[in-house]
């Protein structure tokens, strides 16, 4: 959710109301934000092949990433309609930036996505009520079913042996995306993952920080480092981090 801020920015209270606007703890400057150039410099003179953008919403990490890694193709994934059409635009102008209108999951087929009343945290998972400010962003408006793709499936009908770079941004359903992985990561094909990990209750059945650190560390992954981090009153509420896979990196 590294877009809220820029966000709330440019609406302010006009959107979210003087009182709510208030309440959110801007933790980070996502301006001077170093993820990638830790990425960058984890990554020195290696080659960047293949990069998976799943939640990419508008493109703008797609875009960052072709910029910094200029040989790199950018397969990015978003199933909210109105995103993906944003998505489609903002990326025409590069071939590079392959764009696919599905969710990502643990099987193929339909997914029911929840769509919220701030659309950037739906999900396809249900989500729950948390007495906080945050309600009046993640509270269900609609529901739509969309189609979904497990990551080695999808690798595997593109040609894609190896991913360099797995970003992960899909508001709770991380944890299906990497179980639809397993493939891959059993044969240690995927060498970074940078993935949103929640530290509390938003979304039903969700996984938490210690689940997703868990699940990797079972296919060799460590944890590189934490950014973002953001607080919902003064609880450290989610953030995004950075796993590497040590046969790739020696650290």
């Amino acid at each position: 959710m590294s877009f809220l801020k820029d966000f709330i920015n440019k609406t302010g209270a006009a959107v979210l109301g003087s009182e709510l606007y208030k309440q959110i703890n801007f933790s980070h400057d996502s301006s001077r934000d170093p993820l990638f150039d830790h990425q960058s410099a984890i990554f020195a003179g290696k080659q960047v092949h293949t990069i998976f953008d799943i939640g990419a919403r508008y493109g703008q990490i797609s875009i960052a990433y072709r910029k910094w890694f200029s040989n790199a193709k950018v397969f990015a994934f978003e199933p909210l309609e109105d995103s993906f059409t944003r998505l489609k635009k903002n990326t025409s102008h590069d071939p590079n930036i392959i764009v696919s209108n599905y969710a990502v999951s643990d099987h193929n087929g339909e997914e029911l996505l929840f769509i919220t009343k701030f659309n950037p945290t739906s999900s396809i998972l249900d989500p729950v009520k948390t007495n906080t400010f945050l309600d009046a962003l993640i509270t269900t408006v609609d529901t739509a079913s969309v189609k979904c793709t497990t990551i080695d499936d999808f690798a595997e009908k593109e040609g894609i042996s190896e991913i360099d770079i797995l970003k992960m941004d899909i508001q709770g359903a991380e944890l299906k995306a990497i179980e639809g992985a397993s493939g891959l990561l059993k044969k240690e094909s995927i060498k970074m993952i940078y993935t949103e990990v929640l530290f509390m209750d938003m979304y039903k059945n969700q996984p938490f920080f210690h689940d997703i650190s868990a699940a990797l560390a079972g296919y060799g992954f460590q944890l590189y480092n934490i950014y973002n981090p953001w607080y919902v009153k003064n609880r450290l509420a989610w953030a995004d981090a950075l796993f590497l896979n040590r046969e790739f990196f020696n650290f």
